[in-house]
């Protein structure tokens, strides 16, 4: 049991009682048993904020391949960007932190679907291959608001910051003439969306700004030369 196994110089067990914890789940049901960090190590994370995204980054990835990096943090309620970004913000104060539950809201006000392709998987109640890509990027100024979120799948995410997908004044979809498929389905995943529009949003869900949509025609979508 990993609640149990987890035991050491960083987490430690407790009854309610203080009585002694046995390796069973009915034993730890009935003492009330809890778990945390210990005193020592709750006291580091507080004196550097920056060290709760570092530390949660190397146990996911010393631990779990990439693909689950997502369904833990969300299944914990970690939001990990906003954790780096503290690690960030730590070391460069004049840089802008992002906003804890952007993803959510941007994914929700798209109706947890591409806002592309319309795919909407999922692995029970939470969303699995969908992002909340940023139009206009953080690292550029972009706001963590929702009219500058779009929800797409991964592989349009990837797209569209590559500047291999953007969008028209009209927010429909415009494929660049620098993308080359050589097999059907990669002409079939990317070239059927050139002219459709964006899903519609969520009731009340702005849609992406056109200042935020023109930043990215300039300065990230591949143009013909």
């Amino acid at each position: 049991m990993p609640f149990v196994h987890l035991e050491s110089d960083l987490w430690e067990l407790a009854g309610g009682e203080g009585e002694p914890l046995m390796d069973s789940r009915a034993s730890l049901c009935r003492a009330h048993a809890s778990g945390r960090l210990r005193p020592e190590v709750e006291e580091l994370l507080r004196a550097d904020p920056a060290l709760i995204g570092e530390s949660a980054r190397l146990l996911i990835d010393l631990n779990f391949t990439p693909t689950y990096l997502e369904p833990i943090c969300a299944e914990v309620g970690l939001d990990l960007e906003a954790a780096e970004d503290a690690s960030w913000q730590h070391r460069n104060p004049a840089r802008a932190r992002r906003r804890p539950g952007f993803r959510r809201e941007v994914l929700h006000g798209c109706r947890n679907r591409c806002a592309m392709c319309g795919y909407d998987g999922a692995l029970g109640r939470d969303p699995a291959g969908l992002d909340a890509a940023h139009v206009l990027w953080h690292s550029q100024g972009g706001p963590d608001e929702p009219d500058n979120g779009l929800a797409l799948c991964s592989l349009h995410h990837v797209l569209f910051d590559l500047g291999a997908l953007g969008l028209n004044e009209d927010l429909s979809v415009r494929v660049s003439p620098h993308y080359v498929a050589r097999s059907e389905q990669g002409e079939r995943l990317v070239y059927h969306l050139d002219g459709r529009a964006l899903l519609d949003p969520a009731p009340r869900h702005p849609a992406p700004s056109a200042r935020h949509v023109k930043w990215h025609s300039d300065q990230v979508f591949k143009r013909s030369a």
